[in-house]
């Protein structure tokens, strides 16, 4: 691994260890959700549709938000079609078939909802998009295989990789293979720090899922870094950056003022300054 990239990921680390007590109130649902799923999912379950939605039941956020639903429109398709839904899944989950890839049983998967979305759209002109992205693709997938597949987020890939000068292949169709292998660089350093595998694996109580490969960790890492350190959307700062936030938050504070106001795009660090 590149020295410098090496560095910046540690960089991250370190202020993720400084943070982890806020981060662990914030983020533990992960661990949860996915303990949920593994005692809930039942491929052969009579009734589908019901499985499917208690199943995804803790993903909150991760699977439906603000203009974006596919736990909602997959467990609809579900309610009218459960055994084509089933047979989705299981095509999607697997792993012994050696003639699909993993690309291609993502692509099956997303292709196989055309003729839902086309018969809804047929009654409502709401029905525009299945909703089925590779980021919620890719967290079915890592539900059932935490310890194999990384969650895919564009932002998140996009932002960690700026700041720690992480340079992947170019072309749209390399963007989940360069996202699997950036997080491969960070989850190699997070399984080196005992201090910090410690620390996560302290906090899983029974209801939270116990990783082997730490891919959750890796993940929550990436996250907070794309975060803080990034340069996406809204204008993220660096730790220098973050650092004259802080000075200039005490410096009001001491000078009598009550009450501060700090705006900006969400993901900006604005909590993380005032903490």
């Amino acid at each position: 691994m590149d020295d410098k990239i090496e560095e910046k990921i540690k960089e991250v680390i370190k202020l993720y260890k400084a943070d982890f007590a806020r981060i662990d109130g914030e983020e533990r649902y992960k661990w949860e959700a996915v303990q949920h799923f593994k005692k809930n999912w039942d491929i052969a379950a009579p009734d589908f549709a019901k499985m499917l939605g208690e199943a995804f039941a803790l993903y909150g956020n991760l699977l439906n938000s603000r203009n974006n639903f596919p736990l909602d429109v997959i467990t609809e398709f579900a309610n009218q079609d459960p055994e084509t839904v089933r047979k989705m899944f299981h095509n999607l989950y697997d792993e012994g078939d050696k003639n699909s890839s993993v690309e291609n049983r993502i692509e099956n998967f997303q292709a196989a909802f055309a003729p839902f979305i086309e018969r809804q759209f047929a009654q409502s002109d709401n029905w525009k998009s299945s909703f089925q992205s590779r980021h919620a693709v890719s967290i079915y997938l890592a539900s059932e295989y935490p310890d194999k597949y990384y969650i895919y987020t564009w932002g998140i890939y996009k932002d960690l990789s700026a700041f720690v000068g992480y340079t992947g292949k170019k072309g749209e169709k390399y963007k989940w293979e360069n996202n699997n292998d950036l997080f491969k660089r960070v989850n190699d350093i997070v399984k080196k720090d005992s201090a910090l595998l410690e620390m996560s694996d302290k906090r899983l109580a029974e209801d939270c899922y116990h990783e082997k490969e730490y891919h959750i960790l890796t993940q929550d890492i990436a996250l907070y870094g794309s975060r803080l350190l990034g340069t996406g959307k809204g204008k993220l700062v660096g730790v220098n950056g973050m650092s004259a936030i802080v000075s200039k938050i005490k410096e009001v504070l001491e000078h009598g003022e009550q009450n501060i106001v700090l705006t900006g795009a969400p993901g900006t660090g604005k909590t993380y300054a005032v903490k």
